[in-house]
């Protein structure tokens, strides 16, 4: 079923297959916390020929969020791989979420779209989720948040590192927020 397209904001597009849907379900309900509901597309992609037909429509999406799963990948039929690498694009707007994989190698052996910045893993918290796809929508390219081109390191190899820091200064903040708060 086609996503209501809110022009004025197309945050999270969430791309899946129907072996995925709790956790469709799930991160729909963690980043309907943090962001306008209304801007939030679960998509099956269960149908090749919706696909086919709402594909420009999930380009307007400023993240697209795909969860990975081994069914997502044994049900890529050739029109879904072609639509999946138009949806795909510009790799700095996509996060794969790998729920059963180890990688997303096979996706894009499968599916022509240059390889995103952003793989997350089902163990990961939902304040991961949370910070990378935030990172997304409010910089428009994260790679220029991260100011990871100076760095010429790979997202994957400094991701920890920053989400441990971030987890700190948080830590920090609301513990000094708390004494605040008791006196």
């Amino acid at each position: 079923m086609p996503c209501p397209v809110d022009t004025s904001s197309p945050d999270l597009l969430i791309l899946y297959e129907e072996d995925a849907e709790e956790w469709s379900t799930y991160l729909k309900q963690i980043f309907s916390e943090a962001l306008n509901p209304q801007s939030i597309c679960s998509y099956d992609v269960g149908c090749p020929n919706d696909l086919k037909v709402t594909a420009a429509d999930l380009l307007a999406y400023k993240c697209k969020l795909l969860v990975l799963t081994p069914g997502f990948l044994a049900s890529l039929t050739t029109s879904k791989r072609i639509q999946l690498g138009k949806i795909l694009q510009a790799p700095d707007e996509v996060v794969v979420l790998l729920c059963g994989v180890p990688s997303s190698d096979d996706l894009y052996k499968l599916v022509h779209a240059e390889r995103g910045c952003w793989e997350l893993s089902s163990d990961q918290d939902a304040q991961e989720y949370l910070s990378v796809v935030s990172c997304i929508i409010n910089s428009g390219e994260a790679t220029k948040f991260l100011n990871l081109d100076v760095l010429s390191l790979e997202v994957r190899d400094v991701f920890p590192m920053v989400m441990q820091a971030a987890s700190i200064v948080i830590d920090a903040y609301f513990r000094t927020l708390k004494k605040t708060s008791q006196c």
